[in-house]
């Protein structure tokens, strides 16, 4: 496990509270292992509980920044500083805004917990997380050696369930998030496990499995395994608490600053140096040939270079290109599910492309230089609009038309959702049959397309409905935490309604029942 290096600004020690809970801040300071230097400190906030027998997780996240930030512009780095930018206010505004495009958090420490008492020559359950403390208790005339807990553990909390605002803002309670169970939860070590930085350790033993270990047990050894863990978790009565950053990036933000820096930069120099060839050339105020009204420009003529340059849009179209390549605009279509895609000059894993059509916003998953996807139609016409994001912030945005010549449908139902994860949708109709990707033809309903990657969408389509109950429902079959689905429900090709689904612990949750 590769980690930043950084050191704790603070240690935090959670005591448990009511069922089980932790809660605290743990701040730790960034060390120059950040490539861009620009975080200085960052503090999580941690909530752990429990909700029906199994553990809830809810993270709040706060930074920052250093008045520097290094970042690489065609291969060479840079190093740019607040105070040069001061020249530049859009600039500084610019640099106001950046906030992490991801984040993972690891979180480790020390587990302390209750006594045991055991007979001579016996060990307590889990003896890899408790240590003799010396002492011995009689009991009924028998000789007991007592044990405390005292192990160690390590947990990441992945970039899914944190979100990021601008230095010195806290986000706090946005995404709830949970593990799938509780072997996949915290990471528990035994006690000789180096506590001085997470990427040290050398001698130490994990009692959980893996997740592909976990995923070949039986129904019954999961079960067993789930208990297990679960039962340490309760014996734990505080958790000494430290946080390192596993990974963290800022997406294009930081090198699109220091560009057009740079490129300003330059354009003033090379005026500087234009203007000095230009005194240069001139002849002498008090030379001979000097004349009145001759072929020289008046000295205060407007068109001089007193006049102040314009600064470039930051966002200008020659930094950043984007060129829809599938549909093409005014194109029509035969089927009601279609390719999109769209290449860009520019490449950042801080880049987000989104599709926005017929109510609809969904996702699609970057690949060499082109955003890719599918798109579902409505009969008729079909505005699309296509936009690159960082952030909030949106840095290109095109508009194409495309015309589908299907029949209007009575009832479609379109998913779509925020991540990486297998995301199904599905319904039921009045005759109890079942359309989902294990049945994608009905006689009412059709699967038009079923996505396994990332963002969807999927849809499925009735053409004619009958009298009766259909039921629309979306099953997590990844188990993927931290998703949030969004399914857009059509009655006669009009947005019926929106329904937002956050998964927790649930797997399948039924979104709406129309009555027809």
């Amino acid at each position: 496990m590769f980690l930043f290096g950084t050191v704790g600004f603070s240690q935090t020690v959670l005591k448990k509270g009511e069922d089980h809970s932790y809660q605290g801040y743990v701040s730790t300071i960034v060390v120059s292992d950040d490539p861009s230097g620009y975080m200085k400190s960052f503090e999580i906030g941690i909530q752990w509980t429990t909700f029906m027998g199994e553990p809830v997780e809810n993270y709040s996240f706060s930074w920052e920044a250093n008045d520097r930030f290094r970042t690489k512009v065609d291969g060479k780095t840079v190093t740019i500083s607040k105070y040069e930018l001061d020249k530049y206010p859009d600039l500084i505004k610019e640099l106001e805004a950046v906030k992490p495009s991801r984040a993972d958090v690891v979180l480790y420490g020390k587990a302390k917990g209750g006594s045991a008492s055991v007979k001579p020559g016996s060990l307590p359950n889990e003896p890899r997380l408790f240590v003799q403390n010396g002492g011995s208790v009689k009991k009924s005339g028998q000789s007991y050696r007592v044990y405390n807990l005292l192990g160690t553990f390590v947990y990441e909390v992945s970039d899914s369930n944190l979100l990021f605002g601008t230095s010195g803002k806290k986000i706090a309670g946005s995404i709830v998030g949970g593990s799938p169970n509780w072997n996949n939860f915290i990471q528990w070590r035994d006690k000789q496990t180096y506590l001085g930085g997470v990427s040290s350790v050398a001698d130490y033993h994990v009692l959980n499995y893996s997740p592909a270990e976990y995923g070949n047990l039986s129904a019954d050894e999961k079960e067993n395994a789930d208990r297990r863990f679960k039962n340490i978790y309760k014996i734990v009565d505080e958790l000494e608490i430290r946080a390192s950053l596993k990974t963290l990036e800022w997406g294009y933000q930081l090198e699109s600053i220091a560009r057009e820096y740079l490129k300003r930069e330059k354009k003033e120099e090379e005026e500087e140096e234009e203007e000095e060839e230009s005194e240069k050339d001139e002849d002498d105020f008090w030379s001979d040939e000097d004349t009145i009204g001759g072929d020289d420009s008046d000295f205060w003529d407007s068109d001089g270079k007193h006049q102040e340059a314009t600064d470039d849009d930051f966002w200008s179209s020659d930094r950043l290109q984007v060129d829809v390549i599938a549909p093409r605009n005014g194109s029509t279509s035969q089927t009601n599910v279609i390719d999109f895609a769209a290449k860009y000059n520019i490449q950042s894993d801080g880049f987000t492309g989104v599709v926005l059509y017929n109510g609809i916003e969904q996702q699609l998953l970057p690949s060499d230089g082109q955003f890719r996807g599918k798109l579902v139609l409505k009969a008729g016409t079909n505005n699309i609009r296509f936009q690159i994001r960082h952030g909030e912030t949106v840095l290109n945005d095109q508009q194409v038309v495309v015309n589908y010549t299907g029949k209007p449908l009575k009832l479609r139902s379109t998913l779509t959702w925020n991540g990486r994860a297998d995301i199904d949708l599905h319904l039921t109709d009045p005759n109890n049959e079942h359309c989902y990707h294990g049945n994608k033809n009905t006689k009412l309903a059709v699967l038009d397309v079923d996505n396994t990657q990332a963002y969807g969408p999927e849809n499925i389509s009735v053409e004619h409905m009958i009298s009766g109950e259909y039921t629309i429902s979306v099953v997590n079959y990844s188990n993927t935490p931290g998703i949030k689905a969004t399914v857009y429900i059509f009655l006669d090709e009009r947005l019926h309604t929106t329904k937002d689904i956050y998964f927790d612990h649930q797997r399948e949750v039924v979104v709406e029942r129309i009555n027809h």
